[in-house]
């Protein structure tokens, strides 16, 4: 197989390292999120494990979370003072010197005989 290849390398802020990290997870995993949501997703990633009063400051907010859970790309406790975070399946880094190396393929399909 000879295969195109298209090598790009971009310096991210901390900021884009992370929301570059949820729209590729989403891509990959055809989850659809408006731009609010993404960034809602984005600033619980820098904030990390919180309570759900400390994170939301209002209702609308507290919606985002709710449907971000609906998605499972956040995990919410049940408990009297709930607990919120980012789902670890989704493995974003946040911290340190970090390469994000994706490979994505398209094959063409062979003709069949």
């Amino acid at each position: 197989m000879n295969a195109k290849v298209i090598s790009k390398k971009v310096k991210l802020s901390l900021d884009e390292l992370i929301r570059y990290q949820i729209i590729t997870y989403c891509f990959i995993h055809d989850i659809t999120l408006s731009h609010t949501e993404v960034e809602t997703l984005k600033k619980l990633a820098l904030v990390g494990r919180t309570t759900l009063n400390t994170f939301c400051k209002s209702q609308s907010e507290r919606n985002i979370i709710n449907e971000l859970e609906k998605a499972k790309l956040v995990i919410k406790s049940r408990k009297y003072n709930k607990i919120v975070e980012v789902n670890p399946e989704l493995n974003l880094v946040g911290s340190g010197t970090t390469l994000l190396d994706y490979k994505f393929l398209y094959s063409e399909p062979t003709e069949s005989h």
